[in-house]
């Protein structure tokens, strides 16, 4: 990520707002900060980005006959709970003394079963706290 992208991700975290970063015109929830610059990167096939959970992003339909393939890594501390639902995670450092995650199996090889049934169980649970209160039920990627 660029030092410029990481300034304009650390003000819209310190602000409390949403940071835009393309064509949109989204800007603070709450936040008081100026509006930063909008940077706009465009990705080479193969490259990446990475940054803040606040940050705006999007990218144009994939045209190609490759998948895109997305990956969010979210790493929280153990005395954080979710309230909408009994939630599970991997715990990758430390004790997990506060017990508010189910911990997620390790698999054993790639697309084993259990492995996939850990994963429907943990999509399975995000997509309940995700639309609590609306009438959406289930996510169709």
């Amino acid at each position: 990520m660029s030092s410029r992208l990481q300034r304009v991700a650390r003000q819209g975290a310190v602000a409390g707002g949403v940071v835009a970063t393309d064509r949109t015109s989204t800007w603070s929830e709450g936040g008081n900060a100026p509006r930063p610059p909008r940077p706009r990167r465009i990705l080479k096939p193969g490259e990446m980005s990475l940054h803040h959970v606040k940050v705006v992003h999007g990218s144009e339909p994939n045209r190609s006959n490759d998948r895109r393939i997305g990956l969010a890594i979210r790493y929280i501390p153990t005395d954080i709970k979710q309230l909408k639902v009994r939630d599970s995670a991997t715990l990758v450092r430390g004790t997990d003394r506060h017990k508010n995650f189910d911990h997620e199996p390790r698999p054993r090889r790639d697309l084993s079963d259990e492995a996939l049934a850990a994963h429907a169980d943990a999509i399975g649970r995000q997509v309940k706290a995700l639309y609590s209160g609306t009438d959406k039920q289930e996510f169709r990627a």
